[in-house]
């Protein structure tokens, strides 16, 4: 697929995702997304969630390749996050998941920063 058609794909579903599916502070997710110099869609995800030791929400999923992956709760930003850092220090990968009226739903994308 092109890289027009792509990103043509991934901000059709992320304005249906806004205007059908989101819950909490919209603009702060908004701003989540647009802050990213790259964002891939990867869409509708089943998670698991679990409690840690330090009270913290942990939210399991598995990526588009079937990985797994233990993305943190951010209360404050409404999403959840897992990212690796990459080797300037300062550039970021990772998901981005936000919640769904569904309980164990949320959207997935991919970003870069």
């Amino acid at each position: 697929m092109a890289v027009v058609q792509r990103e043509n794909k991934f901000w059709k579903e992320f304005w249906n995702y806004i205007n059908d599916e989101a819950i909490g502070d919209k603009q702060r997710i908004i701003d989540a997304v647009c802050n990213n110099s790259h964002n891939e869609l990867i869409g509708y995800v089943e998670v698991t969630k679990s409690v840690n030791d330090k009270q913290e929400i942990i939210i399991e999923f598995a990526d588009d390749r079937g990985d797994k992956h233990k993305a943190e709760w951010q209360p404050s930003y409404n999403y959840a996050c897992w990212q690796t850092g990459g080797m300037m220090g300062d550039d970021y990968t990772g998901y981005l998941l936000f919640p769904t009226y569904k309980e164990n739903r949320y959207f997935c994308i991919w970003f870069s920063c």
